[in-house]
């Protein structure tokens, strides 16, 4: 029943690991990360980078997109630290070198900007993941010790099952969680004395078992409140539509009555604003993007999103150089 501590090691780390097969390295957003050669951030990225490996014991060959300035020099600095600390990376290498590449997220703009149905991203994109911690004190009706939660692959069997899981496939395996525990609290009455031996053996997992069911029933019930408030299909809908598509003079009218409506939330807004600036040509828009941040500011959006959304335009190179966001030059 109690997850008692076993072991505690000190460990000198410059990213926090998220699981088995992802780390954050806790910086900042993209636009200060290409703000300039050698910036702070760089540096702190090369250090995490430098750090990992390490750990890991693993010595990469380090490419880089070459169109990216900023990917240029945190491979060109890792791989300059990596050779003057040629001691500390003394152990046994494999047979097939590892190969790390360092990418810029300025090269696709467009996906961070999506909505994403994924379980884990839903849970992102609402209340945001911090350090496998969320928090869930806007749930109306929320339970005290559910305020603060933990959602990590690691030690939650159901989320490790539904971490990928789409909208639908997720709403399926809550039913079947919710139905697996009715079964056994429903067979306590019928039990003979060696299945109730069992059942007490069993009692810590199943309580622990019962716990993360009611936690992901608690988040997937306010994801489906707040999917209908804030009318995140029709959001997805249009997002997926500019993507594939329809033109500017479409897209600027659905944008408009989207911006208007005051149920849609800010980031959303600023979603589209967004997506509208990369995907049209300005000279076929000819300044309408101005109008529609203007549009978007008289109907209640947040001074500080108009200056994010201009961040990430700003900081997003010509098509010329890092080619379409929306790949319609690539092969």
């Amino acid at each position: 029943e109690f997850e008692v501590v076993q072991l505690v090691q000190e460990l000198f780390l410059d990213f926090f690991a998220l699981s088995p097969n992802l780390f954050t390295m806790a910086l900042p957003s993209f636009p200060s990360l290409a703000s300039s050669e050698g910036s702070q951030e760089q540096k702190q990225c090369v250090d995490c980078l430098f750090s990992c490996h390490l750990l890991l014991k693993k010595r990469p060959v380090v490419r880089f997109h070459a169109a990216s300035q900023a990917a240029r020099s945190v491979a060109r600095e890792l791989d300059s630290r990596m050779n003057a600390s040629h001691e500390l990376f003394g152990f046994r290498q494999q047979e097939v070198q590892p190969v790390l590449i360092v990418l810029d997220r300025r090269n696709d703009p467009v996906t961070p900007l999506l909505r994403h149905w994924t379980y884990e991203t839903m849970i992102h994109d609402t209340y945001t993941i911090v350090n496998n911690r969320v928090s869930l004190g806007s749930v109306p009706g929320i339970a005290e010790d559910q305020k603060e939660v933990v959602i990590s692959a690691l030690n939650d069997e159901f989320f490790s099952d539904a971490q990928y899981a789409d909208y639908g496939e997720l709403t399926e395996k809550v039913r079947a969680g919710v139905a697996d525990l009715r079964a056994v609290e429903s067979d306590k009455g019928t039990m003979d004395i060696a299945t109730m031996q069992k059942l007490v053996t069993a009692l810590p997992e199943h309580r622990k078992a019962k716990q993360q069911v009611s936690k992901h029933v608690t988040i997937v019930s306010d994801l489906a409140r707040r999917i209908g408030a804030c009318k995140a299909l029709d959001i997805s809908e249009l997002q997926q539509d500019m993507c594939t598509g329809i033109d500017a003079g479409a897209a600027e009218q659905r944008i408009r009555d989207m911006l208007s409506d005051s149920s849609v939330e800010d980031n959303d807004k600023a979603s589209l604003i967004c997506l509208y600036a990369l995907r049209y040509d300005p000279s076929m828009t000819k300044g309408r993007f101005q109008s529609i941040v203007s549009h978007a500011m008289q109907h209640g959006l947040d001074g500080r999103w108009k200056e994010r959304i201009m961040a990430v335009i700003q900081s997003c190179p010509s098509s010329s150089s890092f080619g379409d966001p929306f790949f319609a030059n690539q092969s």
